[in-house]
């Protein structure tokens, strides 16, 4: 506050804050209204370290210098119970300007890092990055690298990213390798920062497998709300091949969308999902899913040619498929050389 002037200097004692046991501290540090003076700002905990000095805002243009060592990202979970972290995080560099428009430089190194009881992991993480506290005028910069990264069980080797901003629209590229034969490539906007629905326009999504490349032809829109994550105007083609569709997922787990299939070459289809799935042949259709991830709602036509598995041929299959809560309908029909092989018509409880 203006006019508002105070001064601190002495030794933190061995105490707990937040749960947090911090072994030692010293500060000493002067607030002059418009403009703060931190000689020193020493910390030091089990979970983290951290370093300060410098000054902000009114003459002391010098800016704040600040280290910040987090032994183990655990202690995320004193301010937020419901995240599980885990791994070693490394943050330094420095604030300035004044209080009202103040710009940051990050240096992060993380190493090891685990999130949800190491469900996803990044073995190895670098980042630099510039830009102000502002999201109407980021004025960003960024760049950085991951390795090692697990989600879920599916591995990735690398993941590089840059970005840069203009307003409040921050332009992004990424390539990810998964593996030497599997290789991604996204260009991506994201607008309206700060606001209840950040939007993010996806003009490039490039998936370049060892055999097949699909890429979008028409802007992939993605809105984050507060309830949902909505996707429009998905898209993706290689050749004759191609998915288009759209779709949200919940927060609360629900889900609703729709995916229409072209002529999909199903070994592209396999290699795409990184599945063993070695049935040849060509399929078309709609699907629709519903209600939510644990218990979906799922309504498939399919229409498949030239199918091929082991000594299994078919010229033709037709299938419709209806699965809501435990029950199942299914209408399966299959020719070859023009002549019925099977047809199956069946109503179940699973």
């Amino acid at each position: 506050p203006k006019g508002f002037e105070a001064a601190v200097s002495g030794e933190v004692s061995p105490s707990a804050i937040f749960g947090i046991n911090l072994k030692k501290g010293v500060i000493d540090a002067a607030y002059g209204g418009s403009s703060l003076d931190l000689k020193t700002l020493v910390l030091e905990s089990e979970p983290f370290n951290l370093n300060a000095s410098g000054g902000l805002g009114g003459n002391l243009g010098s800016g704040i210098k600040y280290d910040l060592d987090i032994k183990n990202l655990n202690v995320l979970s004193k301010f937020a119970p419901e995240y599980s972290f885990g791994g070693r995080l490394g943050l330094s560099g420095l604030i300035r300007g004044g209080f009202d428009k103040p710009r940051i430089t990050v240096k992060a190194t993380g190493s090891d890092m685990t999130y949800d009881e190491k469900r996803s992991r990044i073995k190895k993480l670098e980042l630099t990055a510039e830009g102000n506290l502002d999201a109407g005028n980021l004025d960003l910069t960024a760049s950085g690298e991951a390795k090692g990264i697990e989600i879920e069980g599916r591995e990735i080797q690398v993941v590089n990213l840059k970005a840069a901003s203009r307003g409040a629209v921050v332009d992004c590229q990424a390539d990810i390798q998964e593996t030497v034969k599997r290789k991604y490539t996204l260009d991506l906007k994201l607008g309206d920062l700060g606001s209840e629905e950040p939007k993010l326009e996806i003009s490039k999504a490039v998936i370049n497998l060892e055999n097949a490349v699909f890429q979008n032809k028409s802007p992939i829109m993605i809105a984050l709300s507060k309830d949902k994550v909505s996707v429009s105007s998905f898209n993706l083609y290689h050749k004759e091949n191609s998915i288009v569709g759209e779709f949200s997922v919940g927060f609360d787990h629900s889900i609703a969308g729709s995916l229409k299939l072209e002529k999909l070459r199903l070994p592209d289809v396999s290699e795409m999902l990184n599945v063993e799935f070695p049935v040849k042949g060509r399929m078309s259709g709609e699907i629709t899913v519903g209600s939510s991830m644990e218990h979906p709602d799922i309504k498939a036509n399919i229409y498949a040619r030239d199918l091929a598995y082991k000594k299994f041929k078919s010229d033709e299959l037709t299938l419709a498929l209806l699965y809501s809560g435990d029950k199942l309908g299914l209408n399966l029909h299959i020719k070859d050389n023009k002549q019925d092989v099977l047809t199956a018509v069946a109503d179940a409880t699973v």
